[in-house]
């Protein structure tokens, strides 16, 4: 249906952007890099298409063309969270963890109530492992349970958890892995996890 549309309709960037995403779906991601970066030329003064063309291009680990886009996603829209978001993402994956923390951080003070920043800038922190850094992961992972819907908030309390056997708190770790348990479905990999943690905690 969609190749039919793009023959009649072949300046509709809506069109290009559903062939991207299904490409995505069926893991073809020539393709789906091919139609992202098509969207930006139908659309280039919307950040949306260029912000997706990033994320495709991640995932295919071409970091150098994501950031090229993401960069100019700001130019578009100087306060843009998910760009920000994703800008910590690839820092992360080149091992840059001064700045994956500046872009996470950054990302939250312009939408405090997304929850992806909040748990990647806690597992960044929950990493370097000092007293201080756990203390602030801990903070940040009640926040962003708070805000992530069920399925999330899965990885993230089991995060919490790992937070609260750092620091000693087994209390903490053995609510926060009963709460994942109420959630998770028994073959989820975390519930395993979860029960791993109960034993430390016990």
């Amino acid at each position: 249906l969609l190749d039919n549309a793009v023959e009649r309709f072949p300046h509709e960037p809506r069109i290009a952007s559903k062939r991207a995403r299904i490409a995505v779906q069926l893991n073809d991601l020539e393709a789906a890099r091919r139609e992202a970066w098509r969207v930006t030329s139908l659309a280039p003064n919307d950040p949306e298409p260029w912000l997706f063309a990033a994320v495709v291009d991640n995932l295919a680990r071409d970091f150098e063309s994501a950031t090229r886009a993401l960069r100019h996603v700001l130019k578009l829209k100087p306060q843009h969270a998910k760009a920000l978001f994703q800008l910590g993402v690839i820092a992360e994956s080149t091992r840059d963890v001064t700045e994956a923390r500046r872009c996470y951080r950054s990302s939250i003070s312009i939408d405090p109530h997304a929850w992806e920043p909040l748990n990647n800038l806690a597992l960044s922190l929950l990493e370097e492992g000092s007293p201080e850094a756990l203390r602030e992961a801990r903070v940040l992972l009640d926040r962003a349970i708070r805000l992530g819907s069920a399925p999330d908030t899965i990885v993230t309390r089991y995060n919490l958890a790992l937070a609260c056997i750092k620091l000693g708190d087994k209390a903490g770790a053995k609510a926060a892995a009963n709460e994942l348990l109420k959630s998770a479905p028994a073959e989820h990999p975390m519930a395993t996890q979860a029960r791993r943690v109960l034993k430390l905690a016990a």
